[in-house]
């Protein structure tokens, strides 16, 4: 038998070692799917930011979490915890509690927390962006096929519908889709006019769509028998990983057309570059109000009362950012109120104070 936990560990003295070496920070991100396979747990691959080397693990059982997070406590800068609630233990049909079993045995590294869905359709939403970044329309009036309208292919329908796509979904459970579509066109903008609308079948059709996204989990979805199915210079984005019946795969790879297996490092790189601001933002006391000189100083992020200043640090400011109306935004003042004020606070503050 494989012996998952050796490997593992020794997975996390390289990243270690090349960490060290390039002087940068070590991050772990871990993850749950409601997709069972028939191990322990899987490892992702190391990967490279400018200030961080990572790597993650799928996990399908709290048991198998807690050993993992007793490992990985102290090895780590920062550890990543997926929040969605989404595995299964198919032997007690329980939902799987990973994010708290991480909480309860994680003492030493600082912990964040994410969800590895919202990553996903983030990086495939910038994929279709980028790729079609030099039309003026960019996705606007594309037609787009989804398959599999499950938490990922909702989720992306709807931002793209926003966009102006007009997305058709499938997904085998009529009733389901049927739902899914009513929900999509019911809490989507009023000023859109792009909706979504369902397919029953995928075996036909094909022709009219820019785009094909593959979100399903179920094996060999899409199988073409033909390229002249396919509309020319058509993306296809295999964003639930092995989906493509193989005959269909070999005819597009024979056919010069390219299947994009979405990549989420991107997503990955963005939220493990912005870890320090979020660690500041998190340790900082930011939420205060403090009275000086007659006036109120309140926090960036607090809803102030008429008059009240907006500052970056009520306890010591540094800037002013604006005055409350009252009303959730700020007043209109002139150059020579702000001034006053100004005066006033750096005199109390025995420093130079700036009114942006």
């Amino acid at each position: 038998m494989k012996n998952y936990f050796k490997d593992f560990e020794d997975k996390i003295l390289y990243l270690k070692k090349t960490a060290k070496k390039e002087g940068k920070k070590t991050a772990f991100f871990i993850s749950n799917t409601k997709k069972f396979e028939n191990v322990l747990f899987y490892t992702t691959p190391i990967r490279k930011t400018k200030h961080y080397v990572y790597f993650g693990i799928v996990l399908f059982d709290d048991s198998v979490a807690k050993k993992i997070a007793k490992k990985v406590d102290g090895n780590f800068d920062v550890i990543f915890v997926d929040t969605e609630k989404k595995s299964y233990k198919l032997t007690k049909n329980r939902i799987i509690n990973v994010e708290r079993t991480i909480k309860e045995n994680i003492k030493k590294t600082y912990l964040r927390f994410y969800k590895a869905n919202d990553l996903t359709i983030n990086s495939a939403e910038d994929l279709l962006t980028i790729y079609f970044k030099k039309e003026v329309r960019n996705l606007s009036g594309k037609k787009i096929l989804v398959l599999g309208a499950g938490n990922i292919g909702f989720k992306l329908s709807l931002r793209l519908i926003e966009r102006g796509a007009e997305v058709y979904l499938y997904r085998r459970n009529k009733k389901r889709l049927n739902e899914m579509c009513k929900v999509i066109n019911f809490i989507k903008p009023n000023g859109t006019i792009a909706k979504a609308k369902k397919m029953y079948s995928v075996k036909s059709n094909l022709k009219k769509f820019d785009i094909i996204l593959c979100t399903a989990n179920q094996k060999g979805i899409l199988k073409i028998d033909s390229i002249r199915n396919l509309k020319k210079n058509v993306l296809l984005v295999d964003v639930g990983k092995g989906i493509f019946d193989s005959q269909t795969l070999k005819l597009l790879n024979e056919s010069n057309i390219y299947v994009h297996r979405l990549d989420v490092s991107p997503s990955l790189n963005m939220l493990l570059e912005g870890n320090e601001s979020f660690k500041e933002f998190e340790i900082k006391k930011i939420y205060e109000i403090k009275k000086s000189n007659n006036y109120r100083l309140v926090s960036q992020g607090l809803l102030g009362q008429k008059f009240d200043l907006i500052t970056d640090n009520p306890s010591d400011p540094n800037i002013i950012y604006g005055i409350c109306d009252g009303m959730g935004d700020f007043m209109r003042v002139d150059k020579s109120s702000k001034e006053k004020i100004i005066l006033k606070l750096s005199k109390t503050f025995k420093k130079e104070i700036i009114f942006k």
